[in-house]
């Protein structure tokens, strides 16, 4: 008894973008004063990041990534070309 095994692959292209702290607390209903609470620092630096007015310290920004799993990339201002 022989037998043939045919395979057939299909090859996608997929592109993953990491999600911003907005797009995070937006998707898992997190407050600013829940996540400040988390990370030890005040409600108002938390809104002051999403909306990029502020930017975290380094211990601030391990912090939230930590907690949150945001890459550090996406909380801090990007890099002028």
């Amino acid at each position: 008894m022989s037998f043939t095994l045919c395979l057939t692959f299909t090859f996608m292209t997929f592109t993953f973008r990491a999600m911003t702290l907005d797009e995070h607390m937006s998707l898992h209903k997190l407050t600013d004063a829940a996540l400040a609470s988390k990370v030890g620092c005040d409600r108002s630096m938390i809104s002051k990041i999403r909306n990029r007015v502020a930017t975290p310290s380094l211990k601030l920004a391990m912090a939230i990534n930590r907690e949150t799993g945001v890459d550090v990339s996406k909380l801090l201002p990007e890099a002028a070309e």
